[in-house]
């Protein structure tokens, strides 16, 4: 049964995507299920299937688009606390979310995809703090648009990462959706 996965306090439309990205609709969702995941690419409500994402899909400041169909609808994520679950998550991609705190990323167990995480992708989540990034010791590729940011400080002291992209982070502020 839907909602008997995940340990309680999971968001139940990040475990609605999850069984929907590993094609298990009913049943617990187990560690090794989610222990398999590398890389997550979510769009809105959606967890893009290895599919999806070969096939193509973009994103701008208000929409995004997934094998040529727009989107306009923004996801209900709004902490990372799941990622406890996904141990070898390394690439992660969040875009279009209706205000994402990462905050949550400090109260992960050390033992979380925090000390693997390579590459991560934040687009028009509004987010406005960056300084819990600093727990993503593995952390090398970091790309930020259209996000209210103000203050890039809190990634100098962020040793491992090579390559920052950021595109229009002060520019969404205005736009409201």
């Amino acid at each position: 049964e839907a909602g008997s996965g995940l340990v309680a306090g999971t968001v139940p439309a990040f475990e609605e995507m999850v069984r929907v990205y590993l094609d298990k609709k009913e049943g617990v969702l187990l560690e090794r299920d989610l222990s398999a995941i590398s890389q997550l690419t979510i769009l809105g409500n959606r967890i893009l299937t290895q599919t999806e994402q070969s096939g193509g899909y973009g994103y701008s400041r208000d929409t995004y688009s997934i094998g040529g169909k727009d989107e306009r609808t923004f996801g209900d994520i709004r902490s990372l606390a799941d990622l406890r679950y996904f141990p070898m998550l390394t690439i992660l991609t969040i875009t279009h979310q209706n205000g994402l705190d990462l905050s949550s990323l400090r109260e992960l167990p050390k033992e979380s995809c925090l000390q693997k995480m390579q590459s991560l992708t934040l687009s028009a989540c509004r987010v406005t703090d960056l300084s819990p990034l600093s727990v993503c010791s593995a952390l090398q590729n970091l790309q930020l648009q259209y996000e209210p940011i103000e203050d890039l400080s809190p990634l100098t002291g962020m040793g491992n990462l090579t390559s920052l992209g950021v595109s229009e982070i002060r520019a969404f502020r205005s736009k409201t959706h």
